[in-house]
């Protein structure tokens, strides 16, 4: 992926975009896309954090019961 850096006065102007940004050049022509990245809420050094607890999620992984693959695919209507 190539990568542009930006100066600080353009970033400001993207700091609060809530939706998808469009690059165009002084014709009118559609050169791409900004996507703002989402707040940082829930992340730590950039990666989403679990809403749920190491304990929480080791008490599920041994929880047994449900169906399976093959009860699951016989409830499905058939294509």
């Amino acid at each position: 992926m190539t990568q542009l850096v930006i100066d600080n006065d353009t970033r400001r102007r993207l700091a609060n975009l809530a939706e998808f940004l469009e690059f165009r050049d002084e014709g009118g022509n559609l050169l791409g896309y900004f996507h703002p990245t989402p707040p940082s809420e829930g992340m730590v050094s950039g990666h989403p954090v679990s809403p749920f607890t190491d304990q929480e999620i080791e008490a599920r992984r041994k929880q047994r019961g449900g169906s399976s693959l093959a009860d699951v695919l016989k409830r499905l209507p058939a294509t």
